[in-house]
């Protein structure tokens, strides 16, 4: 479960900062995933989370702070410092804990605002 949250969280963070980059050079994030998705950068990730990410729809599947604690375990579990890691988890550092991980794309990208989540 560490390692694949790890994964989830790198991916995550990895190609809201792509997108960012394409928005800024003028690529409408939806052809730029087209683009990817048809490429060698396709993931589930880019598949599944991120079409409701640039709705702007945030409401918690899988929740921040829940990912934040589990890259907290996995660095316990590999003992030290993580080179790539650790710097998605200090971008997820600045997310609401109660929206979806995908949230963290609003931070490197141009997203509609959506509505926070309703507590469970």
């Amino acid at each position: 479960k560490l390692v694949n949250n790890l994964l989830v969280a790198v991916i995550a963070a990895g190609t809201a900062e792509a997108f960012g980059i394409g928005q800024r050079a003028g690529v409408r994030p939806e052809v730029l995933a087209r683009v990817v998705m048809a490429s060698s950068g396709d993931s589930w990730q880019l598949r599944n989370l991120f079409p409701r990410v640039l709705a702007g729809n945030h409401a918690p599947g899988f929740r921040t702070r829940d990912l934040r604690k589990d890259l907290g375990h996995a660095r316990e579990l590999a003992g030290g410092p993580l080179a790539i890691g650790d710097p998605a988890a200090r971008l997820f550092e600045g997310v609401d804990g109660a929206l979806d991980y995908g949230a963290v794309a609003r931070l490197l990208m141009d997203l509609p605002e959506s509505d926070p989540p309703e507590e469970a």
